[in-house]
């Protein structure tokens, strides 16, 4: 009889895992395709009040190749303030097919939706950008290989173009080798279990800036 039971109980928790699991699964997927919803409507709105160019769209300007430790002259950063929250600028990731607005803050809430800078800017090549490992944000990031190329478009315009240097996995604690070297962009989100973050370091190629616009 005892045998029995415990055999019962067994199946019981088994199917309560089973079903914690489904849950568990339902609950990403929903998330995740909240903030893919959300991360499209923002990146409209930025498209049509910043006419920026789309993921596939060439860029045409004044080109500028990125001389080492150059540091661009300090500009007021442009900004647009959708349903509430500022936003700097538009991700792009080719390889990926990824295309995400950035938020000028980071946020718990703000990670539930889009990418957050983490700290830096772009002109001053240190720009650290954050997100959730959700599959159309920062989830496929640890597929980036070396020159995969990345733009990041500033709300005035500017393009900077980047080249994927190297791919590292770090401690989720350990933000002094998160800051440790000379990166002009790195983008890091954490991995499935949250104990360590996929980090993606970057060199800046060049910035091309709009034609008629001072540089």
């Amino acid at each position: 009889m005892k045998h029995k039971r415990a055999g019962r109980l067994c199946m019981l928790a088994g199917a309560l895992c089973i079903l914690l699991g489904a849950g568990l699964t339902g609950y990403n997927l929903y998330t995740d395709q909240a903030a893919e919803e959300q991360s499209e409507q923002v990146l409209a709105q930025l498209r049509t009040s910043c006419s920026l160019p789309a993921l596939e769209e060439p860029v045409s300007g004044v080109t500028e190749p990125a001389e080492p430790m150059e540091i661009y002259p300090a500009q007021e950063e442009a900004s647009l303030v959708i349903d509430g929250e500022r936003y700097i600028g538009v991700l792009q990731i080719p390889a990926l097919g990824v295309e995400l607005p950035v938020r000028q803050e980071l946020s718990k809430q703000g990670l539930k939706k889009t990418p957050c800078r983490y700290k830096g800017s772009a002109e001053s090549r240190d720009l650290l950008i954050a997100a959730h490992n959700y599959s159309r944000h920062f989830g496929r990031i640890g597929q980036l290989v070396s020159d995969d190329i990345i733009r990041f478009i500033d709300l005035s315009g500017r393009v900077y173009i980047y080249q994927v240097d190297q791919t590292q996995i770090i401690d989720g604690y350990d933000m002094e080798e998160m800051f440790a070297g000379q990166w002009d962009m790195t983008l890091f989100t954490c991995t499935l279990g949250g104990k360590s973050r996929v980090t993606v370091r970057c060199s800046l190629l060049c910035r091309v800036t709009p034609w008629g616009d001072t540089i």
